[in-house]
């Protein structure tokens, strides 16, 4: 693919962007799939934990995260998306080997930035998850001080996984920082795929 763009009579600015695009089709996809990956498997970890936690009667770790888990699972999703919309990146840059297939620099660009506003959006999320996330370990970490949380754990036959910061929900907060991370990839490689575009057409 590369000798025939270098062969052919494919403009400069075209054999650049086609670079460009087939560099971060394979790092920025990778970039974003680890950790998307990761993050998909600690929230697997976390849900299962906590199901096997649960006994018959239903008593079992407080999940009042807030909202943060949804919006966590959201963000994930378009993180996912996000690594689809990378291996566009690669398919488009074949494209620029034949003057019949090429594509315009208009849609280039908003191939592009459909990618940012997916890594934009999944970023918005996943901020909002971690809010929700650190707000109810927060709020535990108050009630190991308070005595009158202690006492009511004691009286309603539950038991401190309720009140206490277990594994698993540190396991959720990795899984939104793995996803805010690959959002974060994503990003700086299509501002970076943007940049080098401006800078072919002046």
């Amino acid at each position: 693919m590369t000798e025939s763009l270098n062969n052919s009579s494919t403009p400069v600015a075209a054999k650049k962007i086609a670079s460009n695009l087939r560099f971060a089709g394979r790092f920025g996809l990778l970039g974003q799939l680890i950790p998307a990956v990761v993050s998909g498997l600690s929230l697997l970890i976390a849900i299962a934990w906590t199901a096997a936690s649960r006994n018959p009667a239903g008593i079992g770790t407080d999940r009042n995260t807030g909202g943060g888990l949804v919006f966590t699972v959201l963000s994930l999703a378009l993180a996912f998306a996000g690594v689809f919309w990378f291996l566009r990146y690669s398919l488009s840059a074949r494209k620029f080997a034949d003057a019949n297939t090429r594509p315009r620099k208009a849609d280039t660009v908003k191939l592009i930035q459909v990618g940012s506003v997916i890594n934009i959006i999944g970023l918005a999320l996943a901020i909002l998850g971690a809010q929700g996330l650190i707000l109810s370990l927060f709020g535990k970490s108050l009630a190991l001080i308070n005595p009158f949380a202690l006492s009511q754990v004691m009286n309603s036959g539950s038991t401190m996984a309720n009140i206490t910061i277990q594994p698993m929900e540190m396991l959720e907060v990795l899984a939104n920082t793995q996803s805010i991370f690959a959002h974060f990839i994503g990003l700086i490689f299509s501002l970076w795929l943007l940049n080098g575009i401006a800078k072919q057409s002046a």
